[in-house]
């Protein structure tokens, strides 16, 4: 997917620039709330790279934040992933 591939970009471009890859993380993560075929785990690594760039830019509450939501994400991702089986 497309949008998966420039997060990745967005993520390793956050190291020098958090600013902007926190925009640009934020316009993917609501594009990706939209998008029904983006799973739980897609999200989550959306959420832990905010984390990851709240953390840089010291805003610690929002990064854990972020962290418990992609916790919670993934724990649903595979209660229903068992749930199929």
């Amino acid at each position: 997917m497309l949008l998966q591939k420039v997060i990745r970009f967005i993520t390793t471009f956050r190291i020098k620039r958090p600013r902007i890859a926190l925009k640009y993380l934020k316009t993917a993560l609501k594009i990706e709330k939209k998008d029904k075929e983006v799973t739980g785990a897609e999200l989550a690594v959306t959420y832990l790279n905010l984390c990851a760039v709240y953390s840089e830019l010291n805003h610690h509450h929002e990064a854990i934040n972020k962290a418990i939501k992609a916790v919670l994400l993934c724990k649903n991702y595979v209660k229903k992933w068992n749930e199929e089986k």
